[in-house]
């Protein structure tokens, strides 16, 4: 096996301009490195994007998830799972939720936590402009929650809709009522009687299917 290593005498180095300039988020969106490994470590690579510009990055008309004080990590691997399976473009976490590196995370994503975009949502930033900074950026919002006011996951207003959000929420408690109050849509999956809620990875396997790009 042929190595290429380099020494790095001087981080204004021509070679590092790329990883001394961007973020992780960045580094991905505009570079298609060569077949291989790199490490980078600065501050800029290891900090997650900050929500607007990872807004920013997403592609046309993006599908995104929202966890919100998901704090079970298997619930959130299974989630990136899913999210990466059926076609959402990128998750956003509030700071409450548990870790996607986690290592349990991390072996229930099947490594997907490494392949989809995600960053954090500050807690107390989401609770006091997170849904107003989505609708600036032109998402429509779409909470999980069961409701008696909702409309079914399968409603067409929903897949119409060129920037869509869905927010799922924690699993015991749910939705914050504000996030509830805030958001364009109250979305609900269509169950037997007798069955209250489902587990929030399930639920979130099915909305994705059937709100995200994948294929039916």
């Amino acid at each position: 096996m042929n190595e290429n290593i380099i020494e790095v005498s001087s981080f204004d180095q021509p070679l590092l301009r790329l990883f001394v300039d961007y973020n992780e988020s960045q580094l991905f969106h505009y570079s298609e490195p060569d077949p291989g490994v790199f490490i980078a470590e600065s501050p800029k690579v290891i900090e997650r994007a900050s929500v607007p510009d990872f807004l920013a990055a997403l592609p046309k008309k993006p599908r995104i998830a929202i966890l919100e004080s998901v704090v079970n990590p298997t619930n959130v691997g299974a989630i990136f799972r899913s999210a990466a399976a059926l076609g959402i473009d990128g998750i956003l976490i509030t700071s409450d939720s548990s870790d996607p590196l986690y290592r349990r995370s991390s072996r229930v994503s099947m490594g997907t936590v490494y392949q989809i975009p995600w960053t954090y949502f500050p807690k107390e930033a989401w609770q006091e402009k997170g849904i107003n900074l989505l609708h600036e950026a032109g998402f429509k919002t779409a909470a999980m929650a069961l409701r008696q006011d909702t409309v079914k996951i399968s409603d067409p207003a929903l897949q119409a809709e060129d920037k869509l959000a869905i927010i799922l929420g924690s699993e015991g408690p749910g939705l914050l009522e504000s996030t509830i109050q805030q958001s364009d849509y109250t979305i609900k999956i269509p169950m037997k009687e007798g069955v209250d809620s489902l587990n929030v990875a399930a639920a979130s396997a099915l909305a994705f299917w059937e709100l995200g790009h994948s294929e039916k």
